[in-house]
């Protein structure tokens, strides 16, 4: 009996892995986090409600999506730049960071210090050099948000 029953979860399982292989859709509504192992996972919205996941290969201890792509910051404060959510090859980014958003075009990274630092999103990621420029005014804030 432990025996069937090990091999239904086995195969429910499977079933699970199977179906997230095509939870992403670049096109439709994203949600992705990291785990305390700092494992990524990604769905989509409707995803969401069924429970399917999908492990993006990387480890990063934050991650940002947004139309397809993707950003994240790891453990060490490297910035990495994915263009495509479906097969991400991460390009290492200039800079540390501890914090990263994007929205817009947008991509604005936090430092240990606390400093603000943004470049236009479709300018430069793909080659590892974005052309971060400082906040003005000398902001620190610990935690930012672009709309």
């Amino acid at each position: 009996m432990k025996k069937l029953l090990g091999s239904m979860l086995l195969a429910l399982g499977l079933g699970l892995v199977f179906q997230a292989a095509e939870a992403i859709d670049a096109s439709s509504k994203i949600i992705c986090g990291t785990n305390d192992a700092n494992q990524i996972y990604c769905t989509n919205y409707a995803g969401l409600e069924h429970g399917v996941w999908e492990r993006i290969p990387g480890e990063l201890k934050q991650v940002v999506v947004r139309a397809g792509q993707l950003w994240g910051v790891n453990v060490l404060g490297d910035i990495y730049f994915a263009a495509d959510i479906r097969h991400p090859a991460w390009v290492h980014l200039n800079g540390k960071a501890k914090e990263i958003a994007e929205s817009g075009g947008l991509v604005c990274i936090v430092n240990n210090a606390d400093e603000i630092w943004c470049a236009d999103a479709n300018e430069g990621a793909a080659t590892g050099n974005p052309g971060w420029k400082r906040a003005p005014g000398g902001a620190r804030l610990k935690f930012i948000s672009i709309n």
